[in-house]
Formats: structure tokens, sequence, C-alpha cells
């Protein structure tokens, strides 16, 4: 090549050749090329060495140009039927990726994606496209990991931490190439591996790899274990996974991003020789490689370390003398501290999130949800953590010098006027032997009156929190009746007139009333904002407890709490856990819980009988397509079922005319109205649900307590299930249902107080059997019942009969109906073994056998020809259930009646079995007419 005046063909455009000269610095070794675009100013600078490559003859620069194509796809295309492309969204106001889909009618077709070819690919490496590629293959396998080093969630530690990861890499031998991000602000490691493998195994190189790093550079977060690709370790059959942006994007090379670099930063002289180059992992090795990097680290998580009291003391100790200072946190001075200890205490102040888990066992979309919950806050100086991790850093750090500035409060004089019985007394001492921790109590137990005597023993200004108004004038309430104080309000505030304000002792601070006194204050926990107000307010207690606590532990009430700063913190619930799995939130900010009561007061187990008796629905009877329900589309068809709501109000009358106090629980307001409507305005009945004004509720509360004879009070789950302090109530009918085991604590909790003046404690459970996923609740709500020790009983006296319910362990006794069996229909989603090969062999030869299922395989074919088997596709969803001579059914929560282990229910009905033959049959004509 020479500097003659001469043109290029680059990129389909044409190049003038203005120069040829020698690099400096870290170009030293390259020759380059100066051009300028022909008819233009605009001027680009290459290597001779890719010019020449670029300019081959054409034969030559095709076979170049396949190569390229050809080892692109062969590093970072995964799946080929479906790839992302980037646009800009007008509602977000930014550039985003999406799957490319067709579109029909100018509306896009979602569930339908158009396959990635070699042009598109070609045309992302020349600029014209931003494409997104799909790490993990249909079968959850993936060819490559990907550890993403972002600058915006780290900072300007992002090329710190990059050399890190690089530093951690080529000490394990693990081969690496580094990729600069699109926008120059980050970086993506990218490791090869030589066959595909499980994108589990793949994440679990990285989690070994990131851990590693951490122990030698304390800036890495924990949200970069949510920014690894493949992003989940399972994906469902319809979904795709996350995707990255593919490297070595055309437009973005003009400016040195998108480009592998070297230590410095600098773009690698030869993209595509350091591509073909780099050596691939052997996924044999993956197993030595994560052991070997797994010794070198000893984190643990706060979830792992439960029940050890000297957590971390082996295989961490922390000898020197460290200074904590004790105030809403602990603090630490980071400088007293190796790295490699920060880690440790970073990781000890976090957990796995078991909501992540939960999506990935469903193969669920993760985007934003993170795998790591941290509770630790970090500054230059000072590392954070929650103060109810106090006993067990004590286990940890032999020497401490400890600086106390939490809050005392000021002195306050209340007098206990209540009496403690010897249970009670026990949760008291536990408490104030402690400064911090959880009172976990049955409700009934009287949370309330301990928390008045621990008030009046501490003797500190106090402040209660709560989370509704309702809630907040109990406490008023029992405080007023337990407590005397002999103070006058602390703080002094005027009218608008310029007049002294009145102040009760006990204050408020909820809703609209802002008066508090500053001795006894109550308050909703949403009162409070994040602010330095807030905080002013807050710094004024020496004592706060926190009613029902298991609430603080979501993000904006736990933004709150971590600002306390009292001397005494305590929190009180009768479930101190969550359905979301994050209970280490509450011992973390509140610690451990001291004291513990059993679930029921064993002393009137022989008192107090507690009965449950099931109510099993025909809802789903009459279709099938509620089986393909969500469970808002469930909860409507509850509501408007007819039948089913007539046998709730029977179950009222029946227990009202027995002279009963009746609590009704529903999920949905307009339910309460219609139940309401259908007792058409009987004495006696009262409404209670959140929508309804304040007033009327606390009338309807006080109206009942004041009864003596029987009433129902029928109430939203949300607005009554916890905290209603009605004592007399002695029969709880459950008219929609719900699984986690806390809302089934929380109602049956209603009816355990005041057990001296209660014989029997009765449950109503309605069931809608023919609805799987409501099928399914139900076994949740048993198995509380059970630990509860509630007794689930057969109600003969009622629609009921005919109907034996299993706890699992049906096989033997399905396959022993099935001996005089005529006639069988078999419906489910898929035919299990169970079915395939028992049930079909053990049924006699003449029996006349009828399938409906999603799917039949050529095989099971083949054996239904020879069993003279005849069968119809459905393609929604289908209860499990087997019919045997039209006059007996079962029914089970297991799919295809394959475990063993669900709930099962035989029904010898024959009208109601008839009502579901019928639409049955009416749905297999639909489907042959169709």
């Amino acid at each position: 090549m020479n500097n003659r005046r001469q043109i290029f063909n680059i990129d389909d455009k044409k190049y003038e050749l203005l120069s040829i000269g020698d690099g400096l610095g870290k170009l030293t070794s390259q020759r380059l090329a100066i051009l300028r675009q022909v008819d233009t100013d605009n001027c680009v600078v290459i290597t001779t060495q890719e010019l020449t490559q670029l300019t081959h003859s054409g034969s030559e620069t095709n076979t170049i140009l396949d190569n390229r194509l050809h080892l692109y796809k062969q590093r970072f295309i995964g799946r080929t039927d479906v790839y992302a492309h980037r646009y800009y969204n007008k509602k977000m106001g930014k550039y985003a990726y999406s799957p490319v889909v067709p579109f029909e009618n100018g509306r896009p077709l979602l569930d339908h994606w158009i396959p990635l070819t070699d042009e598109d690919i070609r045309q992302h490496l020349t600029g014209k496209k931003f494409l997104g590629f799909y790490p993990m293959f249909a079968d959850n396998t993936t060819k490559y990991l990907v550890l993403d080093v972002d600058g915006h969630h780290d900072g300007d530690k992002w090329q710190e931490i990059t050399h890190s990861i690089q530093k951690v890499c080529q000490k394990n031998q693990i081969p690496f190439l580094t990729e600069l991000s699109q926008s120059g602000h980050g970086c993506h490691l990218w490791i090869f591996f030589k066959t595909q493998l499980a994108a589990a195994d793949a994440r679990r190189l990285g989690d070994a790899i990131l851990k590693e790093t951490m122990a030698i550079n304390p800036n890495l977060s924990f949200t970069a274990f949510d920014r690894m690709f493949p992003s989940q370790d399972l994906i469902s059959d319809k979904r795709i996974g996350n995707l990255i942006a593919g490297p070595l994007q055309g437009e973005r090379r003009k400016a040195g991003n998108s480009v592998f670099i070297d230590h410095s930063f600098k773009p690698l002289p030869d993209q595509w020789q350091a591509l073909s180059e780099i050596a691939l992992l052997d996924p044999n090795q993956l197993d030595a490689l994560i052991s070997n990097l797994s010794s070198k680290n000893d984190f643990r998580l706060f979830d792992d370390q439960k029940a050890q009291t000297d957590l971390l003391t082996e295989p961490l100790k922390i000898n020197q003398l460290i200074t904590i200072i004790r105030s809403n946190s602990l603090f630490f001075n980071k400088s007293e501290l190796t790295d490699h200890q920060i880690n440790q205490l970073k990781w000890f102040a976090s957990f796995k999130n078991p909501i992540f888990y939960e999506k990935q066992r469903h193969r669920m979309p993760m985007f934003n949800v993170p795998r790591i919950i941290s509770l630790f806050d970090e500054t230059n100086e000072f590392l954070a953590l929650p103060r109810g991790l106090e006993e067990e850093i004590t286990g940890l750090i032999p020497h401490i010098n400890w600086i106390d500035k939490t809050v005392t409060g000021q002195p306050i004089h209340a007098k206990f006027n209540g009496t403690l019985r010897s249970e009670q007394q026990s949760a008291l001492q536990e408490l104030l032997d402690h400064q911090i921790g959880v009172l976990a109590a049955r409700t009934g137990f009287g949370k309330t009156v301990i928390a008045a005597a621990l008030i009046s023993k501490i003797g500190v200004s106090t402040l209660i929190l709560v989370h509704d108004k309702g809630l907040a004038k109990q406490w008023i309430e029992r405080l007023n009746q337990f407590l005397e104080i002999k103070d006058n309000p602390f703080i002094k505030e005027l009218t608008p007139t310029g007049r002294q304000r009145h102040k009760n002792v006990i204050g408020r601070y909820f809703g609209t009333t802002h008066n508090r006194s500053g001795i006894i204050d109550v308050a909703t926990i949403q009162s409070f904002k994040d602010d330095a107000a807030s905080k002013e307010i807050l710094d004024q207690y020496g004592l706060v407890i926190s009613d029902e606590v298991h609430h603080d532990a979501a993000f904006t009430f736990e933004q709150i709490v971590k600002k306390l700063s009292c001397k005494y913190l305590y929190g009180l619930s009768a479930t101190p856990y969550r359905r979301d799995g994050q209970d280490p939130i509450i011992s973390m900010r509140f610690g451990p819980i001291r004291y513990q009561t059993a679930p029921i007061d064993e002393k009137t187990l022989n008192q107090v009988n507690r009965v449950v008796i099931p109510r099993f629905t025909s809802l789903g009877v009459t279709s099938l397509e509620i089986a393909n329900n969500d469970i808002n589309r469930n909860y409507e068809a509850i509501i408007n079922d007819p039948t089913r709501n007539q046998s709730i109000i029977q179950d009222i009358t029946d227990n009202l005319s027995q002279g009963r106090h009746v609590l009704v629980l529903t999920r949905r307001v307009e339910h309460v109205h219609r139940l309401a409507e259908i007792l058409n305005n009987q004495q006696s009945v009262f409404l209670l649900y959140g929508e309804q004004k304040d007033r009327e509720n606390t009338r309807a509360i006080d109206q009942v307590n004041k009864l003596d004879g029987p009433y129902v009070l029928i109430a939203t789950g949300k607005y009554a299930g916890e905290g209603l302090d009605i004592a007399s109530i002695d029969t709880l009918i459950l008219a929609m249902p719900h699984s986690w085991k806390g809302n089934s604590v929380q109602y049956l909790g209603r009816a355990q107080r005041d057990l001296s003046k209660k014989s029997e404690i009765r449950v109503y459970d309605y069931i809608d059997m023919f609805v799987p996923m409501l099928a399914k609740m139900y076994r949740k709500r048993q198995k509380t019942y059970k630990e509860l020790h509630y007794t689930i009983t057969d109600d003969a006296h009622s629609q009921q009969s005919g109907i034996k319910f299993f706890d699992g362990h049906y096989q033997q006794n399905i396959l022993k109906s099935l001996a005089s069996a005529q006639q069988l229909r078999i419906i489910t989603n898929k035919l299990e073994p169970f079915l395939q090969t028992e049930v079909l062999k053990d049924v006699p030869q003449d029996t006349k056998i009828n399938i409906l299922t999603n799917k039949v395989t050529a095989e099971e074919k083949q054996q239904f020809n020879r069993k003279s088997i005849t069968y119809s596709l459905y393609d929604r969803n289908l209860p499990n259930c087997l019919i045997v001579n039209n006059q007996q059914m079962w029914l089970s929560s297991d799919l295809g009646f394959s475990r063993n282990s669900g709930i099962t229910i035989r029904i010898n009905q024959p009208e109601l079995i008839k009502q579901f033959v019928g639409m049955l049959m009416n749905t297999i004509d639909h489907l042959s007419e169709s």
C-alpha cells in the first residue's frame, strides 16, 4: 500500500486516503492511516492492518467477513429463534430493548418472535442496528458467563472493580475478555465455555468469582449478583430470559466503546484475533474451580447463621480492638477493619431474597428482583449494621469499645394498674432483661397489658407505633385503662389564636390529629417520613414499641425504623414472619425473639373445643374455563356464585339461631355488601371494611361489644383479620380462600379472646374443590389448623354428605374403586405414570374409557388404539379428575394423581356428578365440532 491518493470502500462508504504515519504512546507499534470520507470533512483514523483487511479483493474479503461472522455467532449467539433490538420508547423517554416480533394490523404479535439472521448481525456490526442476544437456550443451558460492572451502580469505582475481577480470574486461570460497555462507563467480563452447560452451573461460577472479588475489594456491591448473564437458573417454555447487548456494535466502536480492551482500558489492537484466540473454559473443570474459589472465602449470610451465638468465630475472628457506636445503627469505623472483615460484616447484614428464588422456581421473570437483600449502610468513613445484630456481633468480636449514643428520652412517672398472669410476667421480664427484642405472643395473650407494664418499669418517654388508626385508638384506650400517669405533657403548643393547646397525657399522632404529649404518644408509622423533621420527632423518645412488627419489614416502614435511636426498642407480633419470607429484616432491626408463647394456651385445650367444618362448594362444576382463571377472576366468580353465597347465608342464620357470635371474613368489599343484601337487613348484622368511614367502623365495633345476644359481623380480612378487638367472637366463616399461614393465624386469633367464656370455637371453611388453584390453597390452611389443635370434622347434617376427604394416600382407594368400573372418564393436563401404568392397567378389560387431556404422544395413541380408548384434546388448564360409572368422582390437587400426597376428594353425589359430566360432554362435543 502506498500513500498516493486512493479511494477505499468501507461499510458502503467511500474514503480518501490522506496520509500514513506511526502511532504514539500505546500505538507506538502501529502504523496508522488517516482517511477522509469523500465529499465531507469527516476524518477517521484506522490501523493499516485493519485497513488492509477491510480492502482485500472481493473473494478474499468475503472469506474474511464470513469467518468473522461465523466466529461472532460461535461466541455470542445463544438462541437464534429470537433476538432483541434497541428502539426509542416514547413513554419511558429513553432507548430500550425488546424482542423483534412481527406486526399484524399495525399491532405487535408479542408471542411470536422473528428469528435472527446473518444479515441482522452484519447490520449490528456495521452500526445500522443495535441488537441484544439471549444467553439461555431453551434447555436452560448457556455457552458463556458475563459479569457486568456498571458505572451507574458502582460509581467512579467501576474501573477499580473491573481490575479486581480480572485479578481473581487471572489468579484462578479463568480465561476472559473484557468489553468496554456501549456507554463507555462500565465493563462486561466474558467467560466462554467449550460446550454448553447448565446456566445454574455458570452462575455458580459467577457467584464464586464475585465472592472472591469482594474479599479483595469491598467496593463491589451486592447488586453485582443481580447483573450476571444468564440472569437466572431456569426459564419456562414460553420465556426467553434476560438479554445482553451484543458487543462490537459498529456505531459504538467509532467512539471506542463496545470493544474488547486491555488492562489500561484501551481497545485491543485486533478485536477479531482476540476473540479467536481466547481460551474456552472446560465445563469438566468447573466443580474443582468453584470449590477452589469457595475455599478462599468464608462469607456467610445472616440466614445461614441461625442458632449460632458465636457467629463467624469460625472461620473469622476479629481480634483487634474495635470501636462500635450504638445509635440508630451499629457504626464501625472502617479504618479499624481489613477489607476482608468489612465484607464479612456486610454479608452478615444480608440475606437471600425468598421472592427471587420463588420466582426462579416457577421460572418467572426476574427483572428488578434482587437476589440478596442487604441492610447495611456505608459511607467513606463508617459501615453501619442494623441494631438487632448486636448480640451476634458481640460473639464475633471479643474486644469492643462501645460508645452509646442512643436516646434515653425524658423520665416519666407511669403507675401500672393491671395484674399480670404468671406467663405474662415471664414475658415482661425477658423484655426487661434486654434493651431490644421481639415478643411473639398469640392473639389474646395480652401484648398490650405487657407493654403497659413495660412502659411503667422503664419509665422514659415512649412512642407506640402501629399501622392503622383503629389499632391506634385501641392502644390509647388500653393505656388509659392500665396506666396512671402523673406527669404533665412535656410538649407545649399554642392554638392559632394564641391559647395553650389542650393535650392529653397520652398523645395522638395519626390521621389529621398531630397532638403529641411527649410522655406517651401513639402514632401510625405512616405519619412519619424519611426526612429530618420526622427524625427530630423520633429522637424525643427513649422507648419505642412497634405493634404488629411484621409490617415493619416493608421497605417504606423499614426506612422509618432504621432512624430510631431510642435506647429501648421492642416489637410485638402474633405472627413474626412474612408472606414474602423477609422475616430476617424483623430480627435485624428489632433483635431476636425474646419470648414466644405456644400457639395455643394449652390450659384451654380440654376446656374449649376447636372445630373446622369444611364446606365443599360446586364452584366451577358448570365450566372448565374457571380452571384457567387468575386469582382475581376466581374472586369475582366466588362473589357471583348464588349457590355458594346461599350456603354461607345458611351457615350464618343457623349459627345466629344457636345464639353464636359470627365473624364472616372475605377479601372483597363487594362480597361484604352482597352477603349483607342477601341477609336482607336482619337485626344484629354489622359491616367492617377499610373504605367505610372510620366513625362507622368504630360505631359497629362499639355496638357489637355492647351486645349480649347473637350477631354477625361481615368484614374484609384486611381490615378485621388483624387487631380486631371483639372478645365475644366464637364462630368464624371463611367466605373466600387464602393460603398464607400468617393470615390463618391472624384470622383464627379473632376467636381466641375470653376463652374462659367459650366452650367451642367453630370455623366454617369454604373449599372450591373444582378449581385446582383454590383447592391447593386449602391444603395450606389445613396444615395451620392442625398446628393450632383444630379438629377437621365431617358435616353429616348438610350438603356435604357423600364426600370423603383424603390428605394424600389415596391411590390404593382409587384402584379399589375401579374393580367394578364399566365406564371411566379421565380428565387431566397430563397422563402421569400412575394413570398410565396402574389405572389403565387395572380397569376391567371391557371398561369404556374416555380421556380429556392437553397432549397425547404417538406411543399413547398406540396404547389407546389397542384398548379402544377414546380421547379429546383441550388446550387449556384442566382439573385432575376421575369419574367412575358416572356415580363416583375423584378430584385431586396432584397433577395426574401422580404424587399420592395432595388433597384429594371422593364424591358420591350422583346429581352433582351428572351436572359435571353434562358440562364435560358439551365441552367434548364442542371440541369435536371445532
